[in-house]
């Protein structure tokens, strides 16, 4: 890029992501706007022209003498939400388990960006009678909740007659262990 006058050149003022709106203007108030998106947006001082696409996080430049431009990032992808589920019907029934301390365990040990107990609005946890919901919009892993399910069980001295079993893709099932009747294979000997 050749240099140009101050109030010719094009200067970066800001780049913001997961935003919903934007405004530039160029440096020489000769032109002033704003602009939004579904995406996210970038926010600069332009002399003469600006393109802004949030899909392709790329921002162009027209400046007197050379086009500029620059790429921000990889493409943002919208938020998903994961829902887990974690089913203590069968010992909530027997009175074995308790889902308020369940509940109270996964919220105090769930980490969100490297910090235990502050779920803030990304993760929820609902319980309806015996079901756990774990609702997340940030990457969450089925397997992470069967770790915690398992040392919650493991804490509460459980973990030698129940077990956690993936019921189906989206939710677990804790269950008694299959302990098959010893003494109706063995013969008597008389």
């Amino acid at each position: 890029m050749t240099n140009h006058h101050a109030e010719n050149q094009w200067l970066l003022y800001s780049i913001e992501i997961n935003r919903q709106s934007a405004s530039f203007a160029n440096p020489n108030q000769k032109y002033h706007g704003s602009t939004s998106t579904a995406e996210g947006y970038c926010v600069c001082y332009c002399t003469h022209s600006i393109t802004v696409s949030a899909r392709a996080l790329r921002v162009s430049y027209d400046t007197c003498d050379a086009q500029i431009t620059w790429n921000i990032g990889k493409k943002l992808s919208k938020k998903q939400v994961l829902k887990f589920t974690v089913d203590c019907t069968i010992p909530v029934n027997d009175r074995v388990l308790d889902t308020s301390s369940f509940e109270k365990f996964l919220h105090d040990r769930i980490k969100v960006n490297g910090k235990a107990g502050d779920l803030g609005d990304s993760v929820t946890i609902s319980r309806v009678n015996a079901k756990l919901t774990i609702v997340s919009t940030i990457p969450f892993s089925k397997r992470y909740l069967k770790y915690l399910t398992k040392k919650y069980l493991k804490k509460q001295q459980l973990r030698d007659y129940l077990h956690v079993i993936a019921s189906d893709r989206q939710s677990y099932q804790i269950r008694y262990f299959n302990i098959h009747d010893a003494g109706a294979g063995d013969d008597d000997d008389e």
